[in-house]
């Protein structure tokens, strides 16, 4: 098999498990909170950071807010809870964001044609400073893995995206828990 063709189907292989990732995500969303929650109760506060980590990492709709949540239900001390979530959140986006600019582009290309993956960079790029804190504390998905594919530079990744992803946390924890 030539090198070329490998790389293809190892592409096409990233693409569905990806895609795969985010779609059942989407609808087996109650589940996967069942999971949480569980995994939480049964592991404590070090699945807390393990948790929060993959949910950043893996392209999905399901937030580690919803950890910060799981904690006060569960008695757990928030201002620990709310430490192992902004580290797990932080190492996640941020593993998260260098796959995207390592790997990611060749496999948002796949999803989307040539001319709709320009026009979404361009818009991003261009009104990344709004488009990164917004996703971070909104409903909006937070997908760091996508904002490193698309040329979001590390510095306002790590700025617009991960500071205010930490202080969205800080604040949700301080307001809603």
């Amino acid at each position: 098999m030539k090198s070329n063709t490998k790389n293809a189907v190892f592409e096409v292989l990233i693409l569905v498990i990806v895609i795969s990732i985010f779609v059942l995500s989407f609808i087996f969303k109650n589940q996967l909170e069942n999971l949480v929650t569980k995994e939480v109760i049964g592991y404590g506060l070090l699945m807390m950071f393990v948790i929060s980590f993959f949910l950043e990492i893996l392209p999905q709709y399901i937030t580690p807010h919803l950890l910060l949540i799981e904690a006060a239900i569960l008695g757990f001390p928030l201002l620990t809870s709310l430490i192992l979530v902004i580290a797990g959140s932080t190492a996640g986006s941020i593993a998260g964001f260098e796959i995207g600019k390592h790997y990611g582009k060749k496999i948002i290309k796949k999803i989307y044609n040539e001319k709709k993956f320009a026009s979404i960079e361009k818009k991003v790029i261009q009104h990344e400073k709004w488009i990164l804190p917004l996703a971070a504390v909104s409903p909006v998905p937070y997908i760091p893995l996508i904002f490193g594919s698309i040329g979001v530079t590390r510095k306002n990744f790590l700025i617009f995206g991960v500071i205010t992803r930490i202080l969205g946390l800080a604040a949700f924890s301080i307001f809603f828990v």
